[in-house]
């Protein structure tokens, strides 16, 4: 069983793990009802189930290793499970930059960027964290995510920013070298860094069309069509690609991993036909006036493609202005 060091406050916590058969104690890592067993020979990527250094739970340490008699190295410390503070020792460390406070300190001063943020929202805002660490907030349309310096580069791959040339960041994260231009952690380093990322990372305009549902032709689908479209999950961008399918549909109207449409709606494949439904509270399944069934075989990719993006399907927050404009005349009509 293991041997449990209550901690309140934190969000990670550890514990020992004891096995029978003189097998060696082992730590323990919880977070919710995530758990994580550090088995020896293993190194973090390989431990981390539950991508919480992704999700911005624990920052990836800069040097990991578990031994076979259960010890482990972290960020340069040692700790053995058979020590009696240990597991508390270990926790601390781990939850060093993210442990919970009961106040904020004030933002560094600067000009409010505007008095509508939503509508000229810049891509990044830079900032110190309740323990004067950078963070770095990202914003693409509806969505946004967050993170320290070890996790910059990961902006880059997920598509938040261009890549940059270079990045090196200080082991204690005192200073980041952003294509070979320097940073120091401070309050005026976090605003040198937040112009810098905006006047030279912003993501490139995309080149697909303006529609988030994007339909191509390919013969070689069953149904004519390719689809394209994007969800987001823990803070990460995931693209989805592939034939128009019955699968590809039920991810894009499961509203849980999916915000493109509104919850209810429903869309099913049952060849030749493209049925368009709404789900009432009760169950029931109605059909709507507006769109009648498709005979998907009859009809271009262009205008299988509006029809998906249409506003009366879809989430009024994903919607561009012009579908938004769309929209609230299709209502008034």
């Amino acid at each position: 069983m293991p041997e449990s060091h209550p901690s309140p406050g934190r969000r990670i916590s550890v514990d020992i793990e004891t096995g029978p058969n003189a097998q060696p104690p082992l730590f323990g890592l919880s977070f919710g009802s995530d758990r994580v067993t550090l088995f020896p020979g293993k190194g973090w990527i390989q431990l981390d189930h539950f991508k919480w250094a992704t999700r911005g739970i624990i920052e990836a340490p800069q040097s990991f290793a578990v031994h076979p008699d259960g010890t482990v190295d972290y960020n340069g410390q040692t700790f053995h499970p058979t020590d009696a503070h240990a597991a508390l020792a270990l926790e601390e460390q781990l939850n060093r930059k993210h442990l919970p406070t009961t106040h904020t300190p004030p933002a560094p001063t600067r000009e409010p960027a505007s008095h509508h943020p939503e509508a000229h929202h810049p891509p990044f805002r830079v900032r110190l964290d309740h323990l004067s660490h950078i963070l770095v907030e990202a914003f693409r349309g509806s969505e946004h995510t967050e993170t320290g310096l070890r996790g910059l580069a990961h902006l880059a791959v997920d598509g938040w920013m261009r890549q940059p040339r270079s990045i090196h960041i200080d082991p204690l994260q005192r200073y980041i070298e952003l294509d070979g231009v320097r940073f120091e952690n401070d309050a005026d380093g976090a605003r040198r860094l937040e112009d810098f990322l905006n006047q030279h990372f912003a993501p490139l305009p995309t080149t697909l069309s303006h529609n988030a549902i994007e339909v191509r032709e390919n013969s070689a689908a069953s149904t004519g069509f390719d689809i394209h479209f994007s969800i987001v999950r823990a803070g990460t961008r995931f693209e989805i690609k592939g034939h128009l399918s019955q699968e590809k549909l039920d991810l894009l109207q499961d509203h849980e991993k999916c915000d493109l449409f509104q919850p209810g709606v429903l869309l099913r494949i049952s060849p030749p036909h493209l049925y368009i439904r709404r789900r009432n509270h009760d169950g029931t399944e109605v059909r709507l006036p507006e769109f009648p069934d498709v005979k998907y075989r009859s009809v271009t990719a262009a205008d299988l493609e509006r029809l998906l993006n249409h506003p009366l399907l879809r989430n009024p927050a994903t919607l561009s202005p012009d579908q938004t404009a769309a929209a609230a005349a299709a209502n008034v009509a």
